[in-house]
């Protein structure tokens, strides 16, 4: 299980400390790899002291990147309520395109949970209960693993490759034009 970016406070990364307790005694083959550097990354290494299920790297260089996103099962992408609609986060492109699902926090109908759907597992932000019990859901089935990792794939390529992307923005300024 990976997290990827920056640890800052908007990511919410103490429901990542929540679930490597929770999952710690009772499902000691799920790991949990975070990678990146930012002002929360002390008081989770501190929430999370004495777990030997969790491991903490430092930001990996730009050419080891896909390898990283390759090398998860699954990816997390924690964000706080009052984050989690602003933007789609930059990462979440390499996640999709590693074929991978992805557990991450949005409300229904955000941008982020339409395109998570079909894809990846959503739970409510801040919500460390529902966040460990999808993230074991999702940990003992690899069958949807496999199933969410290629829509998210596929979804990658059709919309976030960028031949795509520029098509779109062409389609949009000949629209623009007319």
């Amino acid at each position: 299980v990976l997290y990827s970016g920056n640890m800052g406070n908007k990511q919410g990364l103490s429901i990542i400390a929540d679930a490597a307790q929770a999952a710690a005694q009772d499902y000691p083959l799920l790991k949990f790899i975070v990678c990146g550097d930012g002002p929360a990354k002390g008081p989770m290494q501190k929430a999370t002291e004495g777990l030997d299920n969790i491991t903490f790297l430092p930001l990996q260089p730009f050419s080891q990147f896909n390898d990283l996103l390759n090398s998860a099962d699954i990816h997390l992408l924690p964000q706080k309520l009052a984050a989690a609609d602003l933007v789609l986060p930059s990462k979440l492109t390499g996640m999709l395109a590693s074929g991978r699902p992805t557990l991450a926090c949005a409300e229904v109908g955000t941008a982020l949970y339409e395109e998570m759907t079909g894809r990846g597992v959503c739970v409510e932000p801040e919500n460390s209960v529902q966040f460990s019990e999808a993230l074991i859901s999702l940990a003992q089935s690899k069958d949807l693993r496999v199933k969410l990792g290629k829509a998210a794939r596929e979804r990658a390529l059709a919309y976030w490759d960028k031949p795509a992307v520029m098509e779109t923005i062409e389609e949009e300024l000949l629209d623009l034009c007319r």
